[in-house]
């Protein structure tokens, strides 16, 4: 059984996250992604979907 979480305050609590500036992919040898930049703040998720 678990334990309860500790109740969280309201609001946006900005610190911590992570941070990824000028990303780049190749696939196969031909770029598929270029400077790519993004910033997450705690409990945000993100992804990247392509063809």
């Amino acid at each position: 059984m678990r334990e309860p979480r500790p109740e969280r305050p309201y609001g946006v609590d900005h610190s911590g996250g992570l941070t990824a500036r000028a990303v780049g992919k190749t696939y196969k040898g031909r770029p598929v992604v270029r400077n790519v930049s993004v910033t997450l703040h705690r409990g945000e998720a993100v992804g990247l979907l392509g063809p």
